[in-house]
């Protein structure tokens, strides 16, 4: 193992020393894809997030531990420490298909499958939970051919 972070390096270990299989999951966000005015730092060290976990993945892949990243997008928490504003929760979700704002269950059921045997196969991925918001731009108005 190259230059691992602290807590991926000492699960990365104890799998190793155990000489068995082992999935380890990071956690990024849809701002390592998508840059947001005023917020570079973030975006950016979430972009970091991503790289650093495919650059684990092929690391550990011949100690067949999988590394993998989950990239939630908005996702409603009851907390003071980052409340949104009823306009900016309803702007962000006349871009999400779904039509609400993610869960912390949403984000379980991402991880209980990347933990599974059912995602042996599965690593240095990125799985994006955010209700399509990043599968294109749904605030813009329909684009009809003007008649000739």
């Amino acid at each position: 193992m190259r230059n691992l972070g602290g807590t991926c390096q000492a699960a990365a270990r104890s799998m190793k020393a155990g000489a068995r299989a082992g999935k380890i999951i990071t956690m990024s966000s849809g701002a390592y894809a998508s840059g947001r005015v005023g917020a570079s730092h973030y975006c950016a060290s979430k972009a970091g997030v991503v790289m650093f976990t495919r650059v684990l993945a092929m690391e550990l892949a011949e100690q067949r531990i999988n590394g993998n990243c989950i990239a939630p997008g908005y996702i409603k928490v009851d907390s003071g420490t980052s409340p949104l504003t009823p306009d900016f929760e309803t702007a962000i979700m006349k871009n999400i298909p779904w039509g609400r704002l993610g869960t912390p269950a949403d984000i379980a059921q991402a991880a209980l499958f990347l933990a599974s045997p059912a995602a042996d196969y599965v690593t240095g991925e990125v799985l994006s939970v955010n209700g399509g918001a990043m599968a294109g731009r749904m605030y813009l108005p329909l684009s009809t051919p003007k008649a000739s």
